[in-house]
């Protein structure tokens, strides 16, 4: 007899050593077999999860909705963009809380506003940017979620257990790969909360503010 026992008897789909070719015949593997199979399961769910990713995946089945790639661009150019966009800096910020914080910064003898304390309230809002980068790296991690499990081709489904392995196995490591990209987005905002950039041309310095000042005030004359 050439079936084996133990560990692919009885389960049915759950071993890769045979696997259902129609509901009355079984095809047993041999064992060079089996890793060929294996193997050739893992290489077409790699390449469609490539597929999928870069866009190179159409399916008719799927034509009804972004997937893909394509959703996780979606996630960037129509939700993050558009929630940066719409971000106010200065919603937490108040009058009161801005004049006491420069007056604090001043001291006793300052006749013009120093720069500590405009930094400050500027790394201050520079920090609301750390929550909707966050929550794009979140939106990210489903998706590429989501794009694991529309990978699986049709005869993974045949041997369950091989299919949870799979799937545990992605999912961690996307779970690793979540942790790296999270700290690159606190590192990257924590760069930029440590450097202002006075020279950038919308920064409207102390020589730009007297010209506009002087110009208000000759004009209004």
């Amino acid at each position: 007899g050439g079936r084996r026992g133990g560990r692919g008897g009885g389960g049915g789909g759950g071993s890769i050593v045979s696997f259902a070719i129609n509901p009355s015949r079984t095809l047993t593997l041999e064992s060079g077999g089996e890793s060929s199979f294996l193997l050739q399961l893992l290489c077409s769910y790699a390449e469609r999860f490539t597929a999928l990713l870069e866009g190179r995946h159409l399916d008719l089945t799927t034509a009804h909705e972004l997937s893909g790639g394509a959703r996780v661009r979606h996630v960037f150019v129509e939700q993050f963009v558009p929630a940066i966009a719409i971000l106010n800096p200065a919603k937490d910020l108040n009058d009161t809380e801005v004049a006491i914080v420069i007056k604090n910064g001043a001291g006793a003898g300052h006749l013009l506003v120093p720069q500590e304390p405009f930094e400050l309230l500027v790394r201050r809002a520079i920090g609301t940017l750390l929550e909707p980068c966050l929550a794009c790296k979140e939106l990210v991690l489903d998706e590429l979620s989501r794009t694991a499990e529309l990978s699986c081709p049709a005869e993974i489904e045949r041997f369950p257990k091989l299919q949870r392995e799979l799937a545990k196995c992605v999912m961690d490591y996307i779970q690793q790969g979540a942790v790296p990209a999270e700290e690159m987005i606190r590192h990257l905002v924590s760069c930029e909360q440590d450097y202002i950039n006075y020279d950038h041309p919308c920064f409207i310095g102390g020589a730009a503010a007297m010209r506009s000042v002087a110009q208000k005030w000759g004009g209004g004359g």
